[in-house]
């Protein structure tokens, strides 16, 4: 095993007549051989087409292991819509690429002048030439911990990443690189509120911050009622555990719900007007014999 990389092209028509005969035969026989021709660092690139692609990740799974895939490389070969297309038009072609050991790694392109131009060190950083960059990424609900206030050393304000962002670094590496140009401490302030507002969540005091994916559809439900006092909802997507929610929510401001079920609103008195029956009830008695005839 000495040779880098293989190149593997089973649609070729030289090698057989049908897709599925390739991957029977020529395929499942030559892969064994071609991972032993590759050196340690060696890696095998597939060309494929949509029709076999599932098939043949399988069997490169087989022989050259689950661990060993490196990544499926999508590339383009056509650059427009083809009007002879049955259902859809198919405009590329995936190249799937295995390596044979954790020895295998990719060889980088050479710096060109064009990409060092884009950098500069007008402050004469030790570290070199340098360019301003996004010190914030995505997904801030699940990076929580890398949501929190960077004082502005010449304001004083309070700086936040985005909304739905948080910072690139964790607070103890953000500490240390911001000292290296002012005075700073890490302190604990009060501003769960506003990193909950910054990373798109809900501030629960008893479950902590909770991401809106995360909600039921009940509290869904319920933060609805609660808000938009002026529109009719299904609140039989909460359940009977809502129940009380519902009447503590309208014993400020009425609410109008719709229900799809007898919702068990338990056994201390409540008021409750049915709109079908136009009818004021008081027990679940009551509540019963005016909404079993609507729901």
């Amino acid at each position: 095993g000495k040779y880098g990389y293989a190149w593997v092209d089973p649609s070729d028509p030289r090698y057989c007549e049908t897709h599925t005969l390739c991957l029977d035969e020529y395929v499942r026989e030559r892969l064994p051989h071609l991972k032993k021709l590759l050196s340690p660092d060696g890696s095998i690139w597939v060309h494929l087409d949509n029709v076999e692609n599932h098939r043949m990740r399988l069997l490169l799974d087989e022989v050259f292991g689950v661990g060993n895939f490196v990544t499926e490389v999508v590339w383009q070969k056509a650059d427009s819509p083809r009007n002879d297309a049955r259902f859809f038009s198919y405009d590329h072609d995936v190249i799937l690429v295995y390596c044979k050991s954790a020895a295998f790694k990719v060889n980088g392109l050479p710096r060109t002048a064009a990409d060092n131009a884009r950098f500069s060190n007008p402050d004469q950083d030790p570290k070199g030439p340098w360019r301003d960059g996004d010190g914030t990424a995505s997904d801030a609900k699940t990076h929580q911990g890398m949501v929190y206030a960077i004082q502005h050393p010449m304001t004083g304000e309070l700086i936040y990443p985005g909304i739905g962002r948080h910072w690139i670094f964790d607070q103890q590496k953000m500490y240390d690189i911001m000292s290296g140009w002012t005075a700073y401490k890490l302190e604990i302030i009060d501003d769960d509120q506003k990193r909950a507002d910054v990373c798109g969540v809900i501030d629960s005091p008893v479950l902590g911050k909770i991401p809106p994916l995360s909600l039921s559809g009940g509290v869904k439900t319920l933060i609805l009622v609660l808000f938009e006092p002026g529109k009719i909802f299904n609140a039989s997507t909460c359940g009977d555990n809502c129940a009380k929610w519902l009447l503590r929510i309208a014993s400020s401001e009425d609410r109008t719900v719709n229900l799809r079920h007898i919702m068990d609103f338990g056994r201390t008195p409540f008021e409750i007007r049915v709109l079908n029956t136009d009818q004021i009830v008081h027990s679940m008695n009551e509540f019963t014999e005016n909404a079993i005839n609507y729901v």
